[in-house]
């Protein structure tokens, strides 16, 4: 059975950096929190990622943790909230060796803000996470070019690349804490009807000014018997779009063996889902699948990442 080359691989992990953007697309049923000073949540987080090589499964990999959720304060504009978790490196699949280098990201202490309605705004403490962040990665790089003295050069440029992507606050924001996005996802939203909605919107490129464009669709799926609202969202970028993105990442990190894009296909689709309820005004869950479909001249490789959250009562 012949692979796909480690070109289409490193495309389709990079390709799990770049984070669509759930948006707020204005649509009676209103999407908006309830909290007040001092609430406290407690959220469950699972993580599965899956490869699928030419029919086979090649990789799997899932893991849970706890978050906390708490609101700090309350103002006419919004919400302080502060989201703490504690990272097990074991059930996400990370070798002992790699946990003392990562222990900084152990526990995690996120605060942000929000708007009235409940959507995310910005993080409050960036330059101290990606402080953090930092030191992790050269501590992490290190153990690998021990591992791998002949690739040091190649370790070095791309750990010098990722460190130079983080210090973007809106990257670090979507990547490093995708689970605050997705807890936030389709707050703001009204809706009127069961009617699924199509429309054009704009993604952050995490290479360049000029966002991407998405063609998504959200609709009310359903409102259950006890008020608990089912929202559904899909997204997929333009193939012309991802194949100008796949052009930067190439030149962005350099790769080695680059091919020509049109013997490279590639699909990207994120799906998302949430069970809000109405009467509390809180999530009692949100799942999100993205899909990356990939094919070359030497094979067809499928990875589906899954992230979901839920409240834990």
């Amino acid at each position: 059975m012949q692979k796909p080359t480690n070109y289409l691989l490193t495309i389709i992990s990079l390709l799990f950096l770049f984070q669509i953007a759930y948006g707020q697309e204005e649509l009676d049923i209103q999407i908006i929190p309830k909290w007040e000073k001092g609430d406290s949540l407690n959220y469950i987080i699972h993580k599965e990622k899956t490869e699928t090589v030419n029919g086979e499964l090649v990789k799997s990999n899932k893991g849970s943790l706890m978050a906390k959720f708490k609101v700090l304060d309350v103002a006419e504009n919004g919400y302080k909230i502060q989201w703490l978790y504690q990272t097990d490196f074991e059930s996400l699949g990370i070798p002992e060796k790699y946990h003392d280098a990562l222990k900084d990201f152990s526990q995690i202490n996120v605060v942000y803000r929000t708007d009235q309605n409940g959507v995310f705004q910005e993080v409050l403490n960036t330059a101290e996470l990606m402080t953090n962040l930092e030191q992790s990665l050269k501590k992490f790089f290190s153990i690998l070019k021990k591992e791998e003295p002949e690739m040091a050069d190649d370790m070095d440029f791309a750990m010098s690349q990722t460190i130079e992507l983080f210090k973007d606050k809106q990257l670090i924001e979507s990547i490093a804490f995708k689970e605050i996005k997705l807890l936030h996802g389709l707050y703001g939203n009204y809706f009127t009807s069961k009617e699924k909605e199509t429309y054009q919107e704009d993604a952050p490129n995490i290479l360049g000014s000029i966002p991407l464009s998405i063609k998504s669709s959200i609709w009310l799926d359903n409102i259950q018997a006890d008020q608990v609202a089912i929202i559904k969202k899909e997204s997929e970028i333009d193939e012309e779009e991802l194949k100008q993105l796949i052009g930067k990442i190439q030149s962005q990190f350099d790769l080695k063996n680059k091919e020509d894009l049109n013997s490279v296909n590639i699909k990207l689709k994120d799906r998302y889902e949430m069970h809000f309820d109405l009467k509390t005004g809180n999530i009692l869950k949100a799942a999100s699948e993205r899909i990356v479909d990939g094919q070359d001249v030497k094979g067809k490789t499928l990875v589906k990442e899954l992230v979901s959250i839920e409240l834990v009562k």
